[in-house]
C-alpha cells in the first residue's frame, strides 16, 4: 500500500525543507569563500609590494627598514597560509557533501 496522499505531501515537504536547508548552507558558505578570497587577494598584493620594497637597493640605506618590511612580510605570508587553509575548508566539506538523492546529484 501507498502513503497515501497526506503521507506523500508530508515528504515532499521534508524533502523541500532539506533542499532550503542545503541551499542556505551552501550560500553561507559561498560567502565565507568569497570573504576569504577577497582578504587572500589583498594579502597577496601586499606581499608583492613588500617584496617588491626589498629588492629596492634604497631600503637598506634606511636604518631598520629592511628588518620592518622582512616582519611585516613574514606576518603576510604566515596570515596567507591559515587563510588558505580556511579556504580550502568549505571546499573539502562541500565536496564531502556532495551525494545522490532521489536520483539527483547535489553539491
Amino acid at each position: 500500500m501507498g502513503r497515501g496522499l497526506f503521507g506523500s505531501q508530508r515528504a515532499e515537504t521534508a524533502r523541500s525543507g532539506q533542499r532550503q536547508a542545503r541551499s542556505r548552507e551552501r550560500k553561507a558558505q559561498q560567502q565565507i569563500v568569497h570573504r576569504l578570497e577577497k582578504e587572500i587577494a589583498e594579502l597577496e598584493t601586499r606581499q608583492t609590494e613588500l617584496t617588491a620594497e626589498l629588492e629596492k637597493p634604497e631600503t637598506y640605506e634606511k636604518s631598520g627598514a629592511a628588518v620592518q618590511i622582512n616582519r611585516e612580510l613574514t606576518d603576510v605570508m604566515e596570515k596567507l597560509e591559515q587563510l588558505t587553509t580556511d579556504w580550502n575548508k568549505p571546499r573539502q566539506s562541500s565536496r564531502k557533501r556532495t551525494r545522490v538523492d532521489d536520483g539527483n546529484l547535489l553539491r
